[in-house]
């Protein structure tokens, strides 16, 4: 349900004990106090905070005798959303069993309904209805799924579905950087760099003091850490200021004093940023385990929105830009063939060739990469992929030996018919893209991080109980 930390919920119960809703109380005013009974506004339209998670989670053990029905309960709840004047999707869960016998008021019926509207979503949630004999329930069935149109689904499924279910949140892409791509000292093309993927880190963990009561309002229980630098050698110094500290680096078993003057000038410093093309490759010479970080897409610097965007080109350097890169992009795709060994007896089977950048960043930038760009053609527009590669320091290349041809002659080395045919069924049944429908054998962009999910799952549930493990 909660999505996002801005996203608010509220929760209503009908068939309670007491009532509490605003259209019980507009009623009482207009002379008419029996009407919406036994619906209780358990707390209003709000961010959740833990005290409401709770809340809910205590709806299990309680049981009302009130009298009222869902559509009642619906209106109330349409009510409240009406009167929230906040943007963003609106949906109402409503939960039943469809048992509580309700009078089907076509007035009402038709009024509820235009207020649903399309900015209101209604799902609904059955529960343990089981073969349903009773023909007022039957209609309470039809006429929660016209409502709903057909959004309607036990509430079994909807426990299990949110079992591994995680929220995907969608974020505005931001520019990693705006630079020309320099093809040569005669030509660059201008382009805007975004992150494609980017790894989810855990939430940063905080030190936490108990020593304090848990319910003091006042208390922070977080804690305060300082680091006290003393001499070895001075014993009446207490403390040591930070213009007497130096940095001290490993060498070999001892540690080498560099002091800030002497670190600034023997430091890298990158100059200017930059995009270079440097060369070309084929793009089978380069291994995908060598990937580094994050992929940025490369795209076509973009036209100006309108008079009042900076940022953008005018139209003819932005058709510049997008040609520009598109044929690129298009070379790379078609020019692998040339980079072969031009051998009659070795002819060309390379479908896609790479080119070799180096890239910085921002200016005076003390960090240098280097990587590739891969093309993409699409009809919406061609666009290259940028990966960052190792360079030969960071590069560790494990050789192992073969096996030695005698010993593999051996009998007891040799899969038999069985061994062989386990060995197939094993690697079929780790194929997630053959169970879950989908071309791509990992369906990579469906396949959620499980520390992740377990982690905010044990989280959720030490919020609700302390001894949980």
């Amino acid at each position: 349900v909660v999505q996002d930390n801005k996203d608010e919920i509220a929760l209503i119960v009908y068939g309670a004990e007491g009532t509490n809703n605003e259209l019980n109380l507009e009623n009482e005013e207009s002379g008419n106090p029996e009407q919406y009974m036994n619906i209780d506004v358990q707390f209003p339209m709000q961010v959740p905070d833990l005290a409401k998670i709770r809340a809910i989670s205590d709806l299990a053990m309680v049981k009302g005798q009130g009298n009222s029905d869902f559509l009642d309960a619906l209106a109330v709840a349409i009510d409240m959303l009406v009167k929230v004047q906040r943007k963003g999707k609106k949906r109402i869960l409503l939960v039943t069993d469809y048992q509580v016998p309700v009078d089907l008021d076509q007035t009402f019926m038709e009024n509820l309904q235009a207020q649903l509207g399309d900015s209101i979503i209604l799902e609904v949630l059955e529960v343990a209805r089981g073969d349903v004999q009773d023909d007022a329930a039957e209609d309470n069935m039809r006429v929660l799924a016209g409502l709903a149109e057909g959004r309607v689904t036990p509430m079994k499924a909807a426990l299990k579905l949110s079992e591994g279910l995680v929220a995907l949140k969608e974020v505005k892409p931001v520019t990693t950087m705006r630079v020309d791509l320099e093809i040569g000292p005669w030509m660059s093309i201008k382009v805007w760099s975004y992150k494609k993927t980017s790894a989810k880190t855990f939430p940063s963990m905080k030190k936490y003091s108990n020593q304090l009561e848990a319910d003091d309002p006042e208390a922070t229980h977080l804690v305060t850490r300082a680091t006290v630098y003393r001499s070895t050698t001075d014993a009446d110094i207490d403390e040591l200021g930070p213009e007497k500290l130096t940095r001290a680096y490993k060498f070999g078993k001892q540690k080498v004093p560099v002091d800030e003057a002497v670190e600034k000038m023997v430091s890298f410093v990158a100059g200017n940023k930059e995009l270079k093309l440097v060369g070309f490759t084929k793009r089978s010479s380069i291994p995908r385990a060598w990937f580094l970080k994050d992929t940025n897409i490369i795209v076509p610097w973009p036209q100006a929105k309108d008079s009042k965007d900076k940022a953008g080109l005018d139209p003819e350097e932005a058709e510049k830009a997008a040609l520009g890169l598109s044929s690129l992009a298009q070379a790379l795709e078609v020019s692998a063939g040339s980079l072969s060994l031009r051998r009659a007896d070795r002819p060309s089977t390379e479908k896609e060739c790479v080119a070799m950048v180096r890239s910085v960043r921002t200016a005076n930038s003390k960090s240098v990469e280097w990587g590739m760009l891969t093309p993409h053609l699409v009809e919406e527009g061609d666009f290259v992929l940028f990966n960052r590669l190792p360079f030969a320091e960071d590069l560790h290349i494990h050789n192992f030996p073969s096996f030695d041809a005698e010993q593999q002659a051996k009998d007891k080395l040799q899969p038999s018919a069985s061994q062989e045919a386990a060995a197939r069924d094993l690697i079929l049944a780790l194929d997630i893209g053959a169970k879950s429908g989908h071309e791509d054998p990992f369906c990579v962009d469906r396949i959620h991080n499980p520390t992740l999910q377990r982690f905010y799952s044990f989280l959720g549930a030490r919020a609700l109980d302390a001894d949980a493990t």
